[in-house]
């Protein structure tokens, strides 16, 4: 049984994934009407559990797994579990919710059945397989978040009367409480104007009169009110009234709400707001429209068939103005900080595992620290825009403005108003022009992260006999296997004049990998004599070995002048593997086996028909590293 993706609503424009929670089925009861439940609609048999029940189901318990952090599930049943095709109940065990905030005193664990499913099992190359999607409907999934005191605002920002987003805004909820506001959190819009802010109940149940509190424990939602910011410029600040209306007053757990500012206020443009948008190619703020161009949650990017990783030089996209727009005489700065992510008990890194623990939080006021490291610019193709001059006879020209690790001072901060660039004047000599608002124009690109560099803090463990043909079929052991190195990082801009943060954004997770892969190929019958001949023989044994902590595929072929000989297809079956999300999320790769001469094995492969010639087999792989990582390594032989 292989489900997809396990969302839920918080409304219809809000999805959420189902991250880190117990997938449990129960083999059905005796009791119970299997036909009539196994028919009905999971909105009416959607209950939650009491502690009772559950204890009760417990001899019943089928398989029990935990979706990863895409909401994604899978289960292998079969006579381990004396399976045979029934119908079975699905329960979801709830630890926590996505997005609590975990307090000193956390609520207790929640147990609820979504209902009773007959798999329809087709039979497929790997067994018999079932796919089952279901997206849980918004009011009983809020019911369930709201068990563990935790509340979630949904919401998007735009234009009043045009309906265009507005991005990049911080949004801020606070409720209307009798002397001040409780402010429950902020956000900052993506690129469609959407944000989420979570909070827990406890912020807006603190009150002037305690002592009612005991009277009144359930009737308490928060009574919300909005501001807006664009940078240093106000867009919106709702009063305190506008939380005492009927739409606003005592939201409930899940609380969606669109808003809009006025057009005709001084809204800076997008030139004069700090924002960084992509990461190359890909989403810094996922966006729902644009699904294959996000960055997922674990950190890797585009479409989970895909997966990317990224290593090199890295393009990060967005902007940060010359200049700060609540005070123009002031330049504003920018760096990048990164942390990374560890693993439960600590250590380098467990070959094979994906990271799960998160860096500590970043030091308040934000500076480096010595988990939050300042991330090191690179060198790339790209400029960062443009210095336009006069050289003495085009007024127009114009001289590309690159940024690189020598353009960071001490703090790792970059400093574009008053850059001195070196520009080519006509003459043949060179000048100097200083960047400044009227002649410097933008490209999009921040800067390249030197992603070489952070990786190198980790020593290698490529195995010393990885280039030695002669070793080709050994296996990798965990310490000669490279683990996956997955980071969090933030976006920080900071007037120079008064040294205050403007704006600060922040991806979750990146995965980088500068990595090689660990390829060897060679034939049994060419271990101890390279150029044996292999005239007379019917079998030849390949000799291969495949390693990667993020390889996309690899494949073996025979080909002669005339073609290919043994492709790999289900014809004539060579050497292949792909990386596929749903089963073999961790593929890095194979090994063919032993590789002593005295002790033969590796791949056979029929060669009896094969006519006389010259023959290349040839081993091609692909990592999943953005741009790059595709190669080939051959090895030839003469029947």
């Amino acid at each position: 049984m292989v489900p997809r993706q396990s969302p839920t609503q918080l409304c219809a424009e809000c999805p959420e994934l189902l991250s880190n929670v117990r997938v449990r089925l129960y083999r059905n009861r005796t009791d119970q009407a299997v036909t009539i439940l196994a028919v009905a609609q999971p909105k009416d048999t959607a209950a939650l559990l009491t502690d009772e029940i559950v204890q009760q189901k417990e001899s019943s318990l089928l398989a029990d797994t935990e979706t990863d952090s895409e909401g994604r599930f899978s289960f292998e049943l079969g006579e381990n579990e004396n399976y045979h095709g029934e119908a079975f109940e699905v329960d979801v065990y709830c630890a926590t919710v996505p997005h609590q905030k975990i307090g000193s005193n956390p609520p207790p664990p929640r147990q609820f059945t979504i209902t009773t499913l007959q798999p329809l099992w087709r039979e497929s190359d790997a067994g018999f397989l079932w796919v089952w999607d279901y997206c849980l409907s918004a009011r009983f999934w809020c019911a369930i978040r709201a068990l563990f005191g935790t509340q979630v605002i949904c919401g998007q920002v735009t234009l009043c009367g045009t309906q265009e987003p507005v991005p990049n805004a911080t949004v801020t909820a606070l409720d209307a409480d009798w002397l001040t506001d409780d402010p429950l959190g902020s956000a900052v819009t993506d690129g469609a104007g959407k944000f989420r802010i979570d909070y827990t109940h406890r912020p807006f149940l603190v009150t002037i009169f305690p002592q009612l509190t005991p009277f009144f424990p359930n009737v308490s939602g928060p009574d919300v009110h909005f501001r807006i910011q664009l940078g240093a410029v106000t867009l919106l600040d709702e009063p305190k009234s506008r939380g005492r209306q009927p739409d606003r007053n005592d939201v409930g757990p899940c609380f969606c709400v669109d808003l809009c500012v006025e057009p005709g206020q001084i809204v800076p443009t997008p030139e004069q707001t700090p924002h960084w948008i992509r990461v190359e190619s890909f989403n810094v703020h996922a966006s729902a429209s644009d699904l294959p161009h996000n960055i997922l949650p674990l950190g890797y990017a585009g479409l989970p068939d895909n997966s990317f990783t990224f290593g090199g030089a890295v393009a990060l996209w967005g902007n940060c103005p010359l200049t700060n727009i609540s005070a123009p005489a002031n330049s504003l700065k920018f760096r990048f900080l990164y942390a990374e992510w560890g693993w439960p008990g600590g250590g380098d890194g467990t070959a094979g595992v994906i990271p799960t623990v998160p860096p500590p939080a970043p030091p308040s006021p934000l500076e480096p620290s010595a988990d939050w490291k300042v991330v090191p610019a690179g060198s790339g193709s790209q400029p960062v825009g443009y210095v336009y001059y006069n050289d003495g006879v085009n007024p127009f020209a114009s001289a590309p403005v690159y940024i690189t690790s020598a353009n960071q001072d001490v703090n790792g901060w970059i400093t574009l108003n008053g850059l001195v660039v070196a520009v080519p004047m006509a003459n043949g000599s060179t000048n100097n022009v200083a960047i400044s608002e009227t002649n410097f124009l933008r490209f999009g690109l921040l800067m390249y992260m030197d992603s070489v560099t952070i990786s190198n803090a980790h020593a290698s463990r490529r195995p010393v006999w990885a280039t030695n043909k002669v070793q080709a079929g050994r296996s990798l052991t965990a310490a000669e296997q490279e683990p996956i190195r997955r980071y969090s990082m933030i976006y920080q801009v900071r007037d120079s004049a008064t040294n205050m943060d403007v704006y600060i954004d922040s991806l979750g997770s990146l995965v980088l990998d500068n990595s090689d892969p660990v390829i060897l190929l060679n034939l049994e019958e060419l271990l101890a004599n390279a150029c044996n001949p292999l005239a007379g023989s019917n079998t030849l044994h390949l000799r291969y070995t495949v390693d990667h902590p993020h390889l996309q595929y690899f494949s073996v072929d025979i080909t002669n002048n005339s073609g290919v000989v043994h492709p790999s297809s289900p014809l004539d079956p060579m050497p292949n593997e792909n990386f596929v999300p749903t089963d073999n999320y961790l593929f890095r790769g194979d090994a063919s086996g032993p590789n002593p001469v005295s002790n033969p094995g590796g791949f056979p492969v029929n060669i009896t028909s094969d006519p006389m010639c010259a023959y290349a087999v040839t081993l091609k792989w692909h990592t999943r590293r953005l741009y790059t990582g595709e190669g080939s390594t051959p090895v030839y032989y003469c029947k």
